[in-house]
């Protein structure tokens, strides 16, 4: 019985060391990314950074895109908590519950700015990876999204749809409006996008 306990234990602790050191992993590409670029890192880099050796870097992962697929991910799950509370927004059919979730994405936008960088530089060399990590994202959004899914049961029509709407938040990670201009710009993401994503054509 100890003995049993004793192992289980063991695991556990052995799971938690394993998730901080991907952690230290993913975080440190994702400095080196943010901080040298995307084709600039090397696996030297990122297992620099995160203090640890390259043979343990390759127990987590097999690339310096398999680590990038992991950070896209991590982004992802970020994304689908959010498009999970624009499931309810939209249900409700209020407006004004839109703007204010807009005002949010607004922000997240830009401090984000820096990964979107990264994203789009990734883009110019690797589209192949970017459109997979892309697509992998919006799919996973799509599963948290009851209402919005049943509502327009097409998935390519869904799936358009919330890909230009995300497209038209993802202008604010260049940050170049003026604080009224985002006001402006929320306001009429709000006009257009609340029919657009409620009512079937």
């Amino acid at each position: 019985m100890t003995e049993g306990w004793t192992e289980s234990a063991r695991n556990r602790k052995l799971g938690r060391r394993r998730s901080k050191t991907r952690a230290k992993l993913l975080a440190a590409a994702q400095n080196s990314f943010s901080e040298l670029g995307y084709e600039a890192t090397t696996v030297a880099d990122i297992v620099a950074r995160a203090d640890v050796g390259r043979a343990t870097f390759y127990l987590y992962f097999t690339s310096k895109q398999d680590v990038y697929r992991a950070i896209a991910d991590d982004f992802g799950n970020d994304m689908a908590e959010q498009l999970a509370q624009l499931d309810g927004v939209l249900a409700s059919g209020k407006k004004e519950e839109l703007r204010v979730w807009l005002e949010q994405q607004v922000i997240w936008a830009v401090n984000s700015s820096q990964t979107y960088r990264v994203w789009t530089e990734t883009r110019s060399l690797d589209p192949e990876l970017t459109v997979e990590v892309w697509r992998s994202a919006l799919d996973a959004c799509l599963k948290v999204m009851p209402w919005y899914s049943s509502h327009w049961p097409d998935p390519e029509v869904a799936f358009t749809r919330l890909a230009m709407f995300i497209g038209q938040i993802q202008f604010f990670h260049h940050d170049v409006l003026t604080e009224n201009e985002r006001r402006v710009a929320t306001d009429l993401l709000a006009n257009i996008w609340h029919a657009e994503l409620r009512t079937p054509d």
